[in-house]
């Protein structure tokens, strides 16, 4: 592994660096869903992202878990837009005890996601402002989405569904990124996009802002990441009234 040492003691993985670049270097804006981009790199991803330290499935996890007001012990969670089911995994580190669903665009990332040997169901799905998602209303008491909203992958207009979805108390935890102005992959137009369909819906009495967070991706990263710049989320959690 080759690592730069920072004043703090802080080493930066290169090789992880270099991953993750490659990654967010094929991603297309208008690639429906980057099957190419993840296919190519899905044996790979969790180290890249790993590597340098990917702190927001331990945010998510610790946002649903505070947050979560149904009680009982058969719970459920869904993974959207899981990849290699990092969220997931996470929040059943955390505590939560029930069984861990799990969706994706990509086979090639839910293969590594079921070499895990921890989730319970695998859907290979694209998901549209049009999808209806084949579960019936009130089903989990946990939904997570972690990355999605961004360049070639989910628009903030799908967010209703995920509310359908989930149980009366249960909890949602998403977040949106806020590109760097030299990035052309996303406009903070797009980003505003999700606070109208998320005001909509508290307006509408259908959900409640609990907790949100702006915060950088990744924790470990040298001056010389490509989009270090750029990497800046905000992550909301949402009770379902």
């Amino acid at each position: 592994m080759s690592v730069a040492t920072f004043d703090g003691g802080t080493a930066a993985n290169f090789k992880s660096e270099k991953l993750v670049e490659d990654i967010f270097a094929d991603l297309k804006p208008g690639d429906e869903a980057n099957i190419e981009c993840y296919t190519r790199h899905a044996e790979k991803y969790d180290e890249g992202l790993c590597g340098i330290q990917y702190e927001n499935p331990k945010r998510f996890a610790s946002m649903a878990m505070k947050h979560l007001k149904t009680s009982g012990v058969n719970k459920l969670a869904l993974d959207i837009c899981a990849g290699t089911g990092l969220m997931g995994e996470e929040l059943l580190r955390q505590g939560f005890k029930g069984p861990v669903d799990v969706i994706d665009g990509n086979d090639k990332m839910l293969e590594v996601a079921k070499k895990k040997g921890i989730f319970r169901h695998f859907h290979t799905l694209i998901i549209t402002p049009d999808t209806r998602l084949a579960f019936p209303d009130n089903t989990y008491d946990v939904v997570l989405c972690g990355g999605a909203f961004s360049a070639g992958h989910l628009r903030a207009e799908c967010l209703p569904e995920f509310f359908r979805i989930l149980k009366s108390g249960g909890t949602f935890v998403f977040n949106t990124t806020n590109f760097n102005e030299h990035d052309e992959q996303v406009t903070d137009e797009d980003m505003d996009v999700a606070n109208t369909v998320l005001n909509d819906l508290e307006t509408r009495g259908i959900c409640k802002l609990m907790e949100s967070l702006t915060c950088d991706c990744f924790a470990l990263l040298s001056d010389g990441f490509k989009y270090k710049n750029g990497m800046i989320d905000l992550i909301r959690c949402y009770a379902k009234i």
